[in-house]
């Protein structure tokens, strides 16, 4: 697992050497497999999956709010 972070975006990959079944629906809606992709789609903002002989990386990205500026007009100025 590799994680960084930037003020724009954390990005996070994890790579194993597995490999995906041939048979699509071995990891179709309503497997074990397919909960875990559901979940880290819904709460990520890009996903990408690569797939390969020496194995699969899965990299999330999760967009950073900017931070809060300094608060205008609190002060009136007379």
């Amino acid at each position: 697992m590799e994680v960084f972070a930037d003020p724009e975006a954390i990005r996070a990959s994890i790579t194993d050497p597995g490999r995906w079944a041939a048979d699509a629906t071995a990891v179709g809606p309503g497997t074990a497999q397919d909960r875990g992709l559901t979940l880290i789609h819904g709460l990520s903002d890009s996903v990408e999956i690569v797939r390969s002989s020496r194995g699969t990386q899965l990299t999330m990205l999760f967009r950073r709010e900017p931070a809060p500026g300094p608060e205008s007009g609190s002060e009136s100025e007379s």
